[in-house]
């Protein structure tokens, strides 16, 4: 009877032992790799001015959009060096003036964004717009890791765009951006 309480004891200790061992290890693997996603976004302007000819392929630019990254990567417990990807996940144009007017004077759109010092890069685009759009296009994004251009200091937006309307006054137009950061914790 005293060996079999002994066995008993012996085996709750060993069980014991192995499970304190086995969260410890869970413990420590999760520690070692937390990470972390969150979303950057951005609204800059472009302009399509009112002298733009039909079925003509025309650029407009956003004027340089500083990152503020590292900032936003601290605020979120990570460095530059612990970026994993970056992309877009969101890009809406909105017509913001002329009010009431909509975009159906565009037939397709391409987006690239670019940077001083990176090779300029599609991001998104909108082919056969419908004449009954509305005055917010949202375009499809590619799926392109673009970590360089937002750890830059700054980075721009190029809209290539092509119309099947006689466009008989300037357009301003809000671009807006929204990148997901799929980082690892400095912590």
């Amino acid at each position: 009877m005293l060996r079999w309480k002994y066995l008993v004891s012996l085996n709750v200790n060993t069980m014991m032992k192995r499970f304190s061992l086995f969260m410890l290890l869970i413990i420590l693997l999760s520690c070692k790799n937390k990470a972390t996603q969150f979303e950057m976004d951005y609204d800059s302007k472009v302009i399509i001015p009112s002298s733009v000819a039909i079925s003509t392929p025309f650029d407009v630019n956003t004027p340089e959009q500083t990152t503020n990254a590292e900032e936003t990567f601290a605020i979120n417990d990570t460095r530059k060096d612990r970026i994993e990807s970056i992309v877009l996940i969101d890009l809406v144009m909105t017509i913001t003036d002329p009010p009431e007017k909509t975009f159906s004077f565009l037939n397709e759109l391409d987006i690239f964004i670019k940077s001083p010092s990176l090779p300029e890069k599609r991001v998104a685009y909108r082919y056969d717009i419908p004449d009954n759009v509305d005055d917010e296009i949202i375009c499809k994004v590619t799926e392109n890791d673009l970590q360089e251009y937002i750890k830059a200091e700054e980075f721009s937006i190029r809209v290539k765009a092509t119309t099947d309307e006689l466009i008989s006054e300037d357009i301003e137009i809000n671009v807006y951006t929204n990148f997901l950061v799929d980082a690892k914790l400095i912590k």
